[in-house]
This record gives structure tokens, C-alpha cells and sequence, in this order.
């Protein structure tokens, strides 16, 4: 987990229609970002898909893994060197049966969508 090094949970909601949104505040300092790329910093696209899994364990109560990524879109690169080094994820979780979710995540920087997922997670 890369929760209180890496990210911090500012705030976590749950929605009218059932989905969840969470705040996420990026350490820009941390190590993660000194490799990935060290002229121009990025946030790894691993690290979305490990915080939005973190989310959801939050969320369902299980340790997950993920089962299976059908459809992932990286829209604009997260840099941070930013003015706000904040996420936004919006997660709509449906479970599938006794051991599996299926999570659909928009993720946002200053209201600009920077990646959608559709996630299978089972729990281990």
C-alpha cells in the first residue's frame, strides 16, 4: 500500500446514486517520481490502478486482487510539479457474487478527467 507515503485520503463520500468519492493528496517529493521520468516527472500509471484497489478495499472491507483490467484509458498525464497534487476518483462498485466487484473509476485533476477504468477485484 502506498497510503500515508506515497498518497493521503483528504476526504471519502458516499453519493446519492451509490458511488463513492474520494480526495487523494500526491506526495510530489516521494521517490516514485525521482524514476518515472527524472526530466519530467510522471505519475505511473501502476500507481492510479494501486490507489483506486486501496479505494476499494477501503470501501468493500476485503483484501483484493485484481482480477482483470477490461478497459483502462489514460487521458492526460498527473505531473507534480502541479499547482494541486490532488485526485479526484468517483467509484461505482457492483458486486458480481460472494468474492467479486466490479468498479467502474473516473479519476479527475482540478475537474479535468485524467483516467477512466472499468476493474475487476476478487477478494484473497
Amino acid at each position: 500500500m502506498l497510503i500515508n507515503s506515497f498518497y493521503n485520503i483528504i476526504s471519502s463520500t458516499q453519493l446519492a446514486d451509490g458511488s463513492y468519492r474520494y480526495e487523494v493528496s500526491l506526495d510530489g517529493r516521494h521517490e516514485i517520481f525521482k524514476g518515472h521520468f527524472p526530466k519530467l516527472p510522471v505519475l505511473p500509471g501502476v500507481c492510479i490502478l494501486q490507489i483506486v484497489k486501496d479505494i476499494v478495499e477501503d470501501i468493500v472491507g476485503y483484501k483484493l486482487r485484481l482480477r482483470q483490467a477490461s478497459n483502462v484509458k489514460f487521458m492526460s498525464l498527473i505531473m507534480p510539479d502541479s499547482s494541486d497534487n490532488r485526485l479526484t476518483f468517483v467509484l461505482n462498485i457492483s458486486r458480481t457474487d460472494d468474492t467479486s466487484w466490479v468498479v467502474k473509476n473516473t479519476t479527475s485533476q482540478n475537474d479535468i478527467t485524467v483516467v477512466k477504468l472499468t476493474n475487476i477485484y476478487q477478494s484473497v
